[in-house]
């Protein structure tokens, strides 16, 4: 049986920090280990040990690569692969919550030909864009993020597996909620069901015993 394992890399913040959003065009480096040392603690407990590593080239995700294969012991190289790079925020790249929910409730309004300039109430509209982005994946304006490209790159990877890999892949949030595609269950679905944005160092498994049908294991352990 062959078996994906897909970890969301470690905090990029620390508890004082006010977080920004970071995409593919902010390299950060981890703030913290313990994210990633929990993840392959998590990993030996189900005696699950991969094969082969992908992660994405930002360093967050190969920070976190790196301590889940040297704190399991493996011997297996890490794989950079470019199609798992997190999503371009846009002109929202680097920006507060606050700021982001401001910049795309204007935009909400401008669209829909609402004549709104109370902040409170566009951050409001804001808000509702980015929880459809976190519970739909609709994507929020002006934001780079190819979906069909991202669900192709998920479909690509698990085609490419032999039947007894397991396949790690480390990746960030925008890129791992598309990963439900694998499944025969309709995305749309899968998002009614679960919460497709996955925490920092969360874990998602799936496995599959032919070559045709997958099963999702665990969701955002």
């Amino acid at each position: 049986m062959k078996k994906l394992i897909i970890a969301r890399h470690g905090n990029n913040f620390g508890p004082n920090e006010t977080p920004i959003r970071v995409g593919a065009k902010t390299d950060l480096c981890l703030v913290e280990k313990e994210k990633s040392i929990n993840i392959a603690k998590y990993l030996m407990s189900k005696e699950l040990y991969p094969n082969k590593i992908y992660s994405s080239p930002l360093k967050r995700t190969m920070e976190t690569a790196e301590i889940i294969k040297r704190e399991m012991g493996l011997n297996v190289d890490i794989v950079k692969a470019p199609e798992f790079k997190e999503i371009d925020h846009g002109p929202d790249e680097n920006k507060t919550d606050d700021l982001v929910f401001l910049r795309l409730g204007e935009r909400y309004a401008q669209e829909h030909n609402i004549n709104e300039k109370e902040e409170n109430a566009l951050r409001e509209y804001g808000k509702m864009i980015v929880k459809l982005w976190d519970e739909k994946g609709i994507v929020p304006y002006d934001w780079i993020v190819d979906i069909e490209t991202i669900k192709r790159s998920w479909k690509n990877l698990v085609n490419n597996l032999d039947d007894s890999d397991i396949a790690l892949v480390v990746s960030s949030s925008g890129i791992i909620r598309f990963s439900p595609c694998i499944l025969s269950e309709p995305f749309e679905s899968f998002c009614d069901s679960k919460s497709i944005k996955v925490s920092t160092g969360g874990i998602c498994i799936f496995e599959s015993a032919d070559n045709y049908e997958w099963n999702l294991v665990a969701w955002n352990v």
